[in-house]
């Protein structure tokens, strides 16, 4: 054993072939290969019963697999007093409460290093302070006895489910917006209150979300005889704004006897020609619904109108008018 000023002590055994085996105090190797020292170490002696394939050094330190150490629910019945895990970083374990009759392994000392689809997700209470460096996204976090917990922060991951998203909260703290559970499409929405923000949730999109898009304007006419002009206009009444809309009608009639009813749209496209439609026809004796939907341009400047432009016979009509814009 060294202990030069300056230096960590080393414990050192030489196995047959000259190679070294050095740990630090806390049982950490710094050099050589745990494995090559099995059978070749007369220092070392089989371990005890349950540990198979394990090896012992001087009745005191174990040298054995993860899986070898959790089999062994009992460290009382060993000799020893610390075990080493030799595929998880040579992480060390101490056998406590030997003498109230509740022995356990605690975890005392060590890093385990290794890629983050390696994190181990078996520990325990007893396993607090277990240190995994994960080494693609070179993150260190640190079991806290029932959560991994970052390194060098108090930060305690609030999401436990897929498709949950992380957010902060008014305390602040982070929290868990939990993932749309539904099997409608919706989307994540934010308002704030103009000073400060609200957490956000999952809702389904209105046109009013989306920049530049205008409401549906809807016009509906019952009527029993012609309709020289009206217009379609926005729910507040305005020109609908310049873009490209899709102009969809129904017309149900009730006629009495035979009858016709023909309707007309009128509106100013985006290069200023003024379009007149071929419009809708109803005509006979047998109430059947007349559908039309059609992609119109308007120049945001004149209106689009509709003009119930025939009627005869006895007839009731009810005309519905919604235009949606499409860009």
């Amino acid at each position: 054993m060294s202990d030069q000023k300056g230096t960590l002590p080393l414990i050192q055994e030489a196995d047959l072939k000259g190679n070294c085996l050095r740990l630090n105090r806390n049982f950490t190797i710094l050099s050589g290969d745990i494995n090559s020292l099995q059978g070749q170490v007369a220092a070392l002696t089989p371990a005890t019963s349950g540990l198979a394939g394990a090896i012992t050094k001087n009745g005191q330190v174990v040298y054995g697999t993860h899986s070898q150490r959790t089999q062994n629910a009992s460290p009382s019945t060993l000799l020893a007093s610390l075990f080493v895990e030799i595929d998880r970083g040579n992480v060390v374990y101490e056998a406590q409460n030997i003498t109230a009759g509740n022995a356990q392994w605690v975890f005392v000392s060590g890093i385990y290093g290794a890629a983050l689809a390696q994190e181990p997700t078996d520990l325990g209470v007893n396993d607090a302070g277990f240190l995994f460096f994960a080494t693609d996204t070179r993150v260190l976090s640190r079991w806290s006895g029932s959560a991994w917990v970052l390194v060098g922060s108090s930060f305690t991951n609030p999401m436990t489910t897929l498709g949950d998203i992380l957010y902060e909260n008014g305390v602040p703290a982070p929290a868990r917006l939990v993932g749309n559970l539904t099997t409608t499409r919706e989307f994540l929405i934010s308002q704030g209150l103009g000073v400060i923000a609200n957490a956000p949730f999952w809702g389904i999109l209105k046109i009013g979300d989306v920049l530049g898009l205008t409401a549906p304007a809807y016009h509906q006419i019952n009527k029993t005889g012609t309709l020289a002009s009206a217009n379609i206009r926005t729910a507040g009444g305005t020109v609908l704004p310049a873009g490209t809309y899709r102009l969809n009608a129904t017309l149900s009639v009730t006629p009495t006897g035979a009858a016709t009813v023909g309707i007309t749209f009128t509106w100013t496209d985006d290069r200023g020609n003024s379009v007149v439609s071929t419009g809708m026809q109803f005509s006979g004796s047998t109430a059947v619904p007349v559908y039309a939907s059609i992609p119109i341009e308007l120049d945001g400047t004149h209106d689009l109108t509709v003009a119930v432009t025939t009627v005869t016979g006895t007839v009731t009509y009810n005309l519905t008018v919604v235009v949606e814009q499409i860009r």
